[in-house]
């Protein structure tokens, strides 16, 4: 496509509504254009990547990210690695999106929140490994954690019998 598309806001957004990625191509205008952005990472949050610095420090848009991809944890500013709000909806995306924590010590903090470690598990119990020691301490935490990845099993193995 000619640059001229790259720079029409209505080509553009109805490019990024179906192929989030394909903001890397948009003008650096419509990168900072936050209607054009929250499409994007509606359809693929890794598309937050693409946004211009000033929307990757909007939280809006950051949470529609992880909503949409919860490995998009990982490419979003560091400071919303440690807003609860954000990794909650990140991990009940993607469970295992909570290993991006471990990155950075002021986010690690949230790897010993039970709450924050209990929707990651729910979501998928492979998340316990990136628990903090505290956590795996505690006894009755552990077989709440276990309970859960066994309800997920369990669906798990009835959508396999189904099919």
């Amino acid at each position: 496509m000619d640059t001229a598309t790259w720079s029409t806001k209505e080509k553009v957004l109805q490019l990024v509504k179906h192929h989030g990625r394909a903001l890397q191509y948009a003008s650096e205008d419509l990168q900072n254009d936050r209607d054009v952005v929250m499409a994007a990472v509606r359809d693929n949050g890794h598309a937050v990547i693409y946004a211009s610095w000033e929307l990757l420090h909007d939280r809006e848009v950051v949470l529609a990210a992880v909503r949409e991809n919860g490995q998009a944890l990982l490419s979003i500013h560091e400071k919303f690695r440690n807003d609860k709000e954000v990794v909650m909806e990140a991990v009940k995306q993607d469970g295992t999106a909570l290993r991006f924590l471990a990155l950075s010590p002021v986010s690690a903090k949230l790897l010993a929140d039970r709450d924050v470690v209990m929707a990651a598990v729910q979501q998928s119990g492979r998340a316990l490994r990136w628990a903090a020691d505290g956590l795996l301490d505690d006894r009755g935490f552990l077989l709440e954690a276990l309970q859960q990845d066994e309800g997920n099993m369990a669906k798990s193995n009835n959508t396999e019998v189904k099919q």
